[in-house]
């Protein structure tokens, strides 16, 4: 999955379109959660490889959630990456986006991607269940929630109507 992201933002870069825009909180918040769902992730694979990292034990049908779920939040945020195309960017615009995406896998979820992410960090849980592991994970999704509703209301202003009506009928997480 990271290499996918990183791929992409490859690719982006070198067409001359960077992905890095202004930060809708405080840098360091903005940076603290990028990096901290990062860290989460990362349990899995470091999971794998020491098991040790578990302190706890998961039920039985709770571990079978685990790779659902990370298959389903890497899809989910593949898919939304691919949609944004030329519009994927981490943090508020300066300049006009190209396109206010509300259809496709938008149709279900205003915030696919960051859906994607935080069933890979709930699936990183399930993996690898210690308290590093979702504290750094429950972070990241407090600060990535509180990134939305910023970007929510430059939304709102950017594309006004539009925007309000698309709130209305699809859900912030899921269908709404």
């Amino acid at each position: 999955m990271v290499l996918l992201i990183l791929t992409i933002i490859f690719k982006l870069a070198r067409r001359g379109i960077y992905i890095l825009a202004n930060p809708p909180l405080n840098l360091i918040v903005f940076l603290f959660a990028k990096i901290l769902a990062f860290v989460s992730c990362l349990f899995i694979p470091l999971g794998v490889l020491w098991p040790g990292l578990k302190w706890y034990s998961i039920q039985g049908y709770l571990s079978w959630l685990a790779p659902g779920l990370f298959v389903t939040g890497s899809l989910l945020a593949i898919t939304a990456m691919k949609k944004l195309g030329d519009d994927l960017i981490f943090g508020l615009p300066e300049r006009g986006i190209n396109h206010l995406q509300t259809d496709g896998i938008y149709k279900i979820s205003r915030n696919p991607l960051y859906l994607g992410f935080f069933m890979i960090i709930v699936s990183s849980w399930l993996s690898v269940p210690n308290p590093f592991n979702i504290g750094a994970g429950g972070i990241a999704i407090v600060i990535h929630h509180l990134i939305i509703l910023k970007e929510e209301k430059f939304l709102l202003a950017k594309n006004g109507s539009e925007y309000l009506a698309y709130m209305r009928k699809t859900g912030r997480y899921l269908l709404g």
